[in-house]
């Protein structure tokens, strides 16, 4: 997947983005750092197709999901039916043991029949979660993801995104170095007109930190 010279502007001159290239690889998860409003969101937008772009083009973008911090999915109905509607929405045929079999893994399966208002916001962003599992689309975005949910459910996603990500190319927003230590495989730090890549070498949570406060200082400069 690849974006090429893209520009975004709001309010008809403000350039949000302006230029921006970089070709994703498949086989890795990525990271997106940058300072507070700098685009991240907006980019994961322009690159799901749900934002429109003012120059440039956007390749191999044709099966993308992209997960926010606020999903909203149907309220009044089971997380069952969720799944199964939305499974058959997007024509996958998945058999009913399977799905089940994913409810269980993320301690979902006692609560498959319950009304979807009545979840947390941790148990509706875990079924999301197996949604993203069952359906496999080329490209996951994920907006500042995991907030609400406990350490051993982010484990078990980390784990699967790496069984996953030969087939899934995964690309998430984030303001916590600890997050991407641990799931990234490279880091990406964004500015308004560039992309700056580094792999995810490094040997602590802290220096992983240090390193990210020296881009931004030296992107103030």
């Amino acid at each position: 997947m690849k974006i090429e010279k893209i520009v975004k502007t709001y309010d008809g001159s403000r350039k949000v983005i302006d230029n921006l290239s970089f070709e994703f690889e498949k086989n890795k998860v990525y990271s997106i750092f940058g300072k507070n409003g700098i685009g991240k969101t907006t980019l994961l937008n322009i690159i799901s197709g749900h934002l429109s772009i003012d120059e440039g083009r956007v390749f191999d973008n044709d099966d993308v999901m992209l997960i926010t911090e606020h999903m909203i999915i149907f309220e009044y109905i089971t997380g069952l039916e969720f799944l199964t509607l939305t499974l058959e929405h997007k024509k996958k045929k998945i058999e009913v043991e399977v799905i089940n079999e994913w409810l269980e893994k993320f301690e979902m399966l006692d609560s498959k029949d319950m009304y979807i208002a009545e979840y947390s916001a941790g148990m509706k962003y875990k079924l999301m979660m197996i949604l993203i599992f069952l359906i496999k689309p080329k490209v996951l975005l994920l907006d500042e993801p995991f907030a609400e949910l406990d350490i051993l459910t982010v484990k078990k996603i980390n784990k699967e995104f790496q069984k996953i990500k030969n087939e899934v190319l995964i690309i998430f927003s984030t303001h916590t170095s600890n997050l991407a230590f641990q799931m990234s495989d490279e880091i990406l730090y964004l500015t308004r007109k560039k992309i700056y890549p580094f792999k995810n070498e490094f040997h602590s949570n802290e220096e992983l930190e240090n390193y990210i406060e020296h881009l931004m200082k030296e992107n103030e400069k």
